[in-house]
C-alpha cells in the first residue's frame, strides 16, 4: 500500500485552523480577547518559533470551550471548515495521487472535530489529529490527546508495513518524520527564504509552492 500523509494547518489550507475554529466559537468571550493579545505579542511570537511544539496558549484557548455541548461543537466545526480557502497546488495532488490508488490520510495537531470535517469532505482514507476530551456529551476543555511534534510516533504505529510513504507539510517540527519516510515534499511561498533555507538543510524532495 501506498501512503501520502497530509498536514492540514498552512499545507492544505492557508491557516490555523484550531484558531481559526476557537475565534468563532469565542468570539464573545472576553477570556479569549486576552490570551489572543498575548499570543500576539513579540514575546509570544519568538517564543513560538523557539519552541514549535510548545504552545500553552492553545491549551488555554481550548479550556475555554468547557461545558459546550459536543453536538452544537461538531456543527460549528463542519460550518467554518466550509470557510476555509483551500492552497490549490496542495489540494491538486492530493486529488491526483487519490485517482492513481494512492491512500491518502490526513495528520494533523489541529482539532479532530475540524480534521473530521476536511477529511469527509476531501473524501480521504482516514485521518488522525488531537482529540478534544468530552464527557457524556459535554467538552471537557481539555486535550485528550496531541499531535504536536509527535507524528512520528504516528508513522511507527500505523504505516509500518505500508510499501511506500510520502508526506506533505509546512512545519519544520515535522522534519523528525523524514527518516521514516521515502519522499517529504514541504509546502511554502516562493519568497519564503527561510522556509527554503531550512528544508534545502533538511534534504527533501521537490517543494510544492503555495
Amino acid at each position: 500500500m501506498n501512503v501520502l500523509l497530509v498536514d492540514v494547518c498552512h499545507t492544505l489550507y492557508d491557516a490555523n485552523t484550531t484558531y481559526g475554529f476557537l475565534d468563532r466559537c469565542l468570539v464573545t468571550n472576553p477570556g479569549y480577547a486576552v490570551l489572543m493579545k498575548r499570543r500576539g505579542s513579540v514575546f509570544e511570537r519568538v517564543k513560538a518559533r523557539l519552541f514549535p511544539g510548545q504552545d500553552i496558549i492553545r491549551q488555554q484557548a481550548v479550556a475555554l470551550l468547557a461545558g459546550a455541548p459536543k453536538q452544537s461543537l461538531t456543527e460549528a466545526a463542519h460550518d467554518y471548515v466550509q470557510t476555509l480557502s483551500g492552497i490549490t497546488p496542495v489540494q491538486d495532488y492530493i486529488r491526483g495521487q487519490q485517482a492513481d490508488g494512492v491512500q491518502v490520510y490526513l495528520v494533523s495537531s489541529s482539532l479532530d472535530l475540524l480534521v473530521d470535517a476536511i477529511a469527509q469532505q476531501l473524501g480521504v482514507a482516514g485521518w488522525f489529529a488531537s482529540r478534544l476530551g468530552f464527557n457524556q456529551g459535554v467538552c471537557s476543555g481539555k486535550l485528550e490527546s496531541d499531535l504536536t511534534g509527535t507524528k512520528d510516533r504516528i508513522i511507527r504505529e500505523h504505516f509500518a508495513d505500508a510499501a511506500a510513504i510520502e508526506f506533505v507539510s509546512d512545519n519544520f517540527s515535522d522534519a523528525n518524520c523524514i527518516p521514516l519516510v521515502q519522499s517529504f515534499r514541504p509546502v511554502y511561498a516562493r519568497q519564503n527564504l527561510r522556509a527554503r533555507a531550512f528544508w534545502s538543510r533538511q534534504k527533501v524532495g521537490e517543494p510544492i509552492y503555495e
